[in-house]
């Protein structure tokens, strides 16, 4: 009965406390993949235009595209195109772990002040960068 209860509780206030923070959460998801998307534009334009539009040759085949891939330009693409989406999803969840936690220290919810800290060193060292040797 009082575990129960207890779930309950911590449902309810899970749940209260998304209807309260979706907005600024959106917003910020929306954000980080615009900015991202962005960054990672020219990169897939570039590829596009050194792969699909060869000249007077516009197919590309399977064999084709994936020799590219295993070129070190390809190579050097893969890597720098998941090194932007690995950084986007980390600072999408940090800002998404600094606006819940803003709420939980009754700070108002705010995505456009949410940059500024998730940039600094003690929000990474606090974010779970257990060892770092990071000093403010």
């Amino acid at each position: 009965m009082v575990f129960t209860r207890l779930i309950d509780e911590t449902y309810r206030s899970a749940a209260r406390r998304f209807l309260r923070l979706w907005r600024p959460m959106a917003a910020w998801t929306l954000m980080v993949w615009l900015l991202v998307g962005l960054a990672l534009s020219p990169l897939l334009s570039g590829a596009v235009l050194r792969v699909v539009l060869r000249g007077e040759r516009t197919l590309l085949g399977n064999e084709e595209l994936l020799a590219w891939l295993l070129r070190p330009e390809g190579l050097g693409y893969i890597c720098l195109a998941g090194a932007l989406l690995v950084m986007g999803a980390v600072v999408r969840y940090a800002g998404l772990y600094r606006i819940i936690t803003d709420d939980l220290r009754r700070i108002p919810a705010d995505f456009l002040a949410v940059p500024r800290p998730v940039a600094t060193p003690r929000f990474v060292r606090a974010a779970g960068g257990v060892g770092m040797d990071v000093h403010v």
